[in-house]
């Protein structure tokens, strides 16, 4: 009973996590995925990787940067919180994903993607929760 009790009290801490971080279209730099400045490129592996080795409360160095991650794409869908996402995954890392999360006007774009497909989608990063690295306010590039 003691198991089931903290289980389900991590369960609603990570939802809190996750619904803080999803508050407002902005990052703490007020940049979003959209803007014409330049985005970091890099590997969904080499992120993931940057976010496994950091510190469990998720900032990382790349929290707030606008970067272009390629990744192959894993799933696609609506979340638990019924945002809209991309989840890229790599072969070095089976646990780990760069979950994308995207606004309702890059859904025809984001929609047409296939499990499997390499892509490139550029978007805020929002930093570490749980087994994702959050990439908000993509589009595909």
């Amino acid at each position: 009973m003691k198991r089931v009790l903290v289980i389900f009290v991590l369960f609603f801490v990570a939802l809190a996590q996750i619904n803080c971080a999803s508050k407002g279209n902005r990052s703490a730099t007020g940049t979003t995925a959209q803007d014409t400045s330049p985005a970091t490129p890099i590997s969904a592996a080499d992120l993931i990787e940057a976010y496994r080795m950091e510190k469990a409360d998720g900032a990382g160095k790349y929290k707030g940067q606008a970067l272009a991650v390629t990744g192959t794409v894993s799933r696609r869908g609506k979340d638990y919180l019924s945002r809209l996402y991309v989840d890229l995954k790599t072969e070095k890392n089976s646990v780990m994903e760069v979950h994308c999360t995207y606004n309702e006007d890059q859904e025809d774009a984001m929609s047409a993607l296939k499990p499997g497909q390499e892509v490139t989608i550029r978007g805020i990063c929002d930093g570490r929760m749980s087994t994702w690295v959050v990439l908000k306010d993509s589009v595909l590039q």
